[in-house]
């Protein structure tokens, strides 16, 4: 009977855990996947600006095409090029290239997504711009979670190396987690009654 307690109580927990999470999206850089990413709602802040960052390009999906995003930071011209194929597109690709640096230069890249309240950002550590220029081209991403209201792709540059945000806690999931915890406290006492 203690088993079998435990089991449901398990797999309340796993429920409660379950259901605040974000679904998550997918980016590549250069064919490759992120080293890590974070997610949060947007009720508890931009993440990325809690860190003093700043975008370097964004772009919304509200024209409902494509284009590229010019930014000049440090005498190097920095390009990104989202595909946007409709007011609400849920995948695609997505372009960044840069020009007028001497030297090879290394940074730490996040690509924050955002669709509705839902945000994720992806982490790509130690990315090489190689002197002179150039780019990473035909990158893909795709936004799997819900599709409420125009998407927007930013993309922020730091320094290598930069410890990425603490994870955020969930409100709900650690109401529910404690809500569970509480039921399985309550079911416990009563049987030993």
């Amino acid at each position: 009977m203690c088993l079998k307690k435990v089991l449901i109580g398990l797999a309340f927990l796993l429920m409660t855990t379950q259901a605040h999470a974000i679904a998550v999206s997918d980016v590549q850089l250069g064919g490759n996947d992120a080293d890590s990413f974070i997610t949060w709602y947007q009720s508890e802040g931009n993440q990325l600006e809690a860190m003093g960052l700043t975008a370097l390009f964004n772009k919304d999906s509200s024209s409902g095409n494509s284009g590229y995003v010019y930014a000049v930071v440090d005498g190097v011209k920095y390009g990104i090029n989202v595909s946007i194929l409709s007011k609400k597109p849920d995948a695609g690709t997505w372009d960044f290239t840069w020009e007028g640096n001497t030297t090879d230069l290394t940074f730490d890249l996040y690509v924050h997504l955002k669709s509705s309240n839902e945000n994720v950002a992806y982490l790509f550590k130690d990315v090489l711009l190689t002197a002179s220029g150039g780019g990473y081209n035909d990158n893909a991403w795709i936004i799997s979670f819900a599709n409420g209201n125009e998407n927007w792709f930013d993309v922020y540059m730091v320094p290598a190396g930069t410890p990425p945000p603490p994870p955020v806690p969930e409100p709900t999931t650690m109401l529910l987690f404690g809500t569970g915890l509480l039921g399985l406290a309550a079911v416990s006492r009563r049987k030993r009654s």
